[in-house]
């Protein structure tokens, strides 16, 4: 019992400690999170309520259960783009589904260890990505920004976009004014002073104007927009189900696929930001801890009518920066979100609609990685286009596409890198004469007579470097297949990584070509995990194919007697005229052995 009450006391002592030490961070977070949810939830083509909500249940959950002790979950830019095009098509009924949908899917990626593989992206296609749905977001912002009437909206971004554009002249300057005014300050004021939660404070400032002067100013406000601004953070979509209506969602094909791609955006978002805060906070977060946060986190926010979450990158280094220390920061953020919006939410009727449109444009200009784009164009003119070509798509075509062609292009690409061998060469020619040796004709064929020694003894070693795989071996053999005068053909394996059958076969093939074109052949250096492969390949495993070094190789075949020449019918008329074949042999080639091995190139 004793024990019982210190352990108490104990713990009750650390949790104060903790809270004491983040409810700084948490709350500061919490002031920001809060409108940003709600524009972002906006931005989703869904209502101010349900950001609210998945701030609330999201973050909450994804607290508890992650696996980073600094990530801030909810709303995000990076989802809005995805989300709206699923809106436009299927109505913002269809969100609960979709968000618990994600959720299980996040579940099943933590189960099969899938998010090891997600990571695989690369930064050319993300950041592509981003620059996308950035476009997206703050082009679908165009309604607000510019004071148009609500209208139907269109299924495809590109047409809400033309068709906005042909009505600008319903707008109102006005409200362009205040769209381009306030977002101008935003973006100075979170540059120069960025401890500040501005977003909060203008949003107070323009709640206020709105209150009293919005209809003076010709603006729209939320509450003409969107009647019922009550929220409740326990309602339960799940007890009404249409099960005809989500039977169709689940049967259809582009449903789903915007799904997967909501849910790889999730997974992919939250371990980067994750990754980012141990950055800066020099920690290591349990990367498949935080994958099962993700996806409870989604279902909780689905069961209670909110959207899907990931991991904010700027809320998550806001917190940090705030001198968050523990996951107590994010639960208080959470708590905090929950309640603010309970209370204050009935206020944000009055904020005009282009002030909304300034957050999310803001929150676009913001998330795209200028500095890294830059970087990308001065080193890699190449990755850039695949960045831009990603981006293209995702506004063209829709997000989910964009990553589906540009990680195919990044394929294609990492296919050509590889395509191209990495070998290092060395070849020796001796012009030390010695007793010649004579060619006898016999049935088409050439046999060389006398010392074994006498003979040309060209020395090539071909060291593979590498992998040796589809995508290359046709490098290789080409190459092999251009020293087909060589006399010794030695090629090494000792520094291949990665190799694979067709690897094997190639060079295979390449080294039968030149038996044929009378070289003696030998491979040393065989690595472990090419075992396996050579109970496929015996022509490997006969007898005077494979050494374990080069020295062993080359004193071995200068031993061997030469393979019998095959002689073209012009070559066999001139020998029954009496011609001689003579070689020369320089001097031994084995110190070629002994020469330490260059850089590899290239080529």
């Amino acid at each position: 019992s004793t024990q019982s009450t210190w352990g108490c006391k104990n713990a009750s002592v650390r949790a104060w400690k903790l809270f004491r030490l983040n409810w700084s961070s948490g709350i500061t977070v919490a002031l920001v999170n809060l409108p940003l949810s709600l524009s972002l939830a906006l931005a989703a083509s869904c209502t101010p309520v349900s950001g609210v909500v998945t701030a609330f249940w999201a973050g909450f959950a994804a607290a508890i259960f992650g696996g980073s002790h600094f990530n801030i979950v909810g709303p995000t830019g990076a989802l809005s783009g995805i989300l709206s095009d699923l809106v436009g098509k299927y109505g913002v009924e269809c969100m609960w589904f979709v968000t618990i949908l994600t959720g299980l899917i996040c579940l099943a990626t933590y189960f099969l260890r899938w998010e090891r593989y997600i990571l695989l992206v690369p930064q050319p296609v993300m950041q592509g990505f981003t620059v996308g749905v950035a476009i997206i977001i703050g082009l679908n912002q165009m309604a607000f920004a510019t004071g148009l009437p609500a209208a139907k909206s269109k299924e495809s971004f590109l047409d809400n976009v033309i068709f906005n554009f042909s009505r600008l002249n319903e707008g109102h300057w006005q409200a362009f004014l205040v769209t381009l005014l306030t977002a101008a300050a935003l973006l100075v004021l979170l540059h120069y002073l960025p401890r500040v939660p501005w977003i909060l404070v203008l949003t107070a400032v323009w709640i206020t104007i709105g209150a009293f002067a919005a209809d003076a100013m010709g603006l729209e406000t939320l509450d003409d927009r969107y009647k019922s601004l009550d929220i409740s953070l326990w309602s339960l979509p799940i007890l009404s189900i249409d099960f005809g209506k989500v039977g169709s969602w689940f049967l259809d094909v582009w449903f789903i696929s915007h799904v997967m791609s909501t849910t790889f955006v999730a997974v992919l978002e939250t371990l980067l930001s994750a990754r980012i805060a141990d950055g800066m906070t020099h920690t290591k977060f349990d990367q498949r801890g935080e994958v099962l946060g993700i996806s409870i986190a989604n279902l909780a926010s689905g069961f209670f009518n909110g959207i899907p979450a990931t991991a904010a990158l700027a809320r998550t280094a806001l917190n940090v920066k705030s001198g968050a220390t523990h996951r107590t920061s994010a639960i208080i953020n959470s708590f905090c979100v929950g309640v603010l919006g309970v209370l204050l939410l009935r206020f944000f009727k009055y904020l005009p609609l282009p002030v909304v449109a300034a957050q999310v444009i803001v929150v676009a200009v913001r998330m795209v990685e200028y500095h890294e784009l830059a970087q990308m164009w001065r080193a890699s003119k190449r990755s850039f286009m695949l960045a831009m070509l990603t981006a293209v798509v995702c506004v063209v075509k829709d997000a989910t596409m964009g990553i589906i062609v540009g990680m195919l292009f990044a394929l294609i690409q990492f296919a050509s890198d590889m395509g191209l061998g990495h070998f290092e060469l060395r070849r020796r020619e001796y012009t030390a004469p010695q007793q010649p040796s004579t060619c006898t004709v016999v049935e088409g064929v050439c046999v060389l007579e006398g010392e074994s020694e006498g003979l040309p003894q060209n020395v090539l070693i071909y060291r593979l470097v590498g992998q040796l795989a589809f995508v290359n071996h046709w490098f290789h053999a080409e190459k092999l297949k251009l020293h087909m005068h060589a006399d010794i053909v030695i090629v090494s394996f000792r520094y291949v990584f990665f190799l694979d059958l067709d690897g094997l076969e190639g060079i295979e093939d390449s080294l039968n070509f030149l038996i044929s074109k009378g070289a003696r052949v030998a491979v040393v250096g065989m690595p472990e995990l090419a075992q396996p492969l050579l109970a496929v390949r015996p022509w490997f495993t006969q007898p005077g194919r494979i050494y374990t070094t080069e020295r062993e190789a080359i004193h071995a075949l200068l031993l061997m007697k030469p393979p019998q020449i095959m002689l073209s019918p012009s070559e066999i008329a001139d020998m029954k005229e009496g011609h001689e074949v003579v070689a020369s042999v320089e001097q031994s080639a084995l110190e070629l052995a002994d020469a330490p091995p260059a850089a590899a190139r290239n080529v």
